[in-house]
């Protein structure tokens, strides 16, 4: 359940991303002078390149979580040592 949750989040966050880089302003972004070639669709690959950069960060962050919280060596289990066997009393003589 958190796999399909942590998609659907990292989907809509993405797309959402990816509409509103579209909205920026096209002189605004052809006057940083990031995109050659065609200039007729700076604004839909602008979008794409932020909704990139974004699933960039979010493994970035992702490989960082798993470094600091995965330990580095298989901790041994402790294996009590078994109770020595001790002779019941003799009986009688």
């Amino acid at each position: 359940m958190a796999s399909s949750l942590g998609n659907a989040i990292g989907v809509a966050i993405s797309a959402a991303l990816y509409v509103a880089g579209q909205k920026v302003d096209i002189e605004l972004i052809q006057s940083w002078g990031i995109f050659i070639g065609r200039q007729d669709n700076v604004a839909l690959r602008f979008g794409g390149a932020i909704g990139l950069l974004f699933n960039v960060l979010i493994v970035l962050i992702a490989f960082a979580a798993v470094a600091f919280t995965v330990p580095s060596q298989k901790q041994q289990k402790q294996i009590p040592e078994p109770a020595q066997e001790v002779a019941p009393p003799t009986l009688g003589n």
